[in-house]
């Protein structure tokens, strides 16, 4: 059965705060963080290291958390950054 994903606030405030930073949360982003950096170090382009991404972590979401579960977290994040860019082209 498939794990529920309320929003993408999920995952806690990016590791800042113990109390409310996912369990392993931390440890998991210094180890992303760094697999990133040797990639780049290592002449990856971009495109491919976020291409490897995506086919590494969709199927992981799906499996953890449903299809609908997905793509509903995706549409969320979607409306935040189509948000956060209008926000910044308004007249100020």
């Amino acid at each position: 059965m498939a794990m529920r994903l309320p929003s993408i606030d999920h995952f806690g405030n990016g590791g800042d705060d113990p109390e409310t930073t996912t369990p392993g949360l931390t440890e998991a982003l210094t180890r992303v963080r760094a697999a990133t950096a040797a990639c780049h170090a290592a002449g990856v382009s971009e495109h491919a290291l976020l291409a490897a991404f995506m086919l590494e972590i969709i199927p992981r979401l799906v499996d953890t958390y449903g299809a609908t579960g997905v793509a509903l977290v995706l549409r969320e994040l979607a409306a935040h950054i189509a948000g956060d860019a209008k926000a910044q082209h308004r007249p100020q």
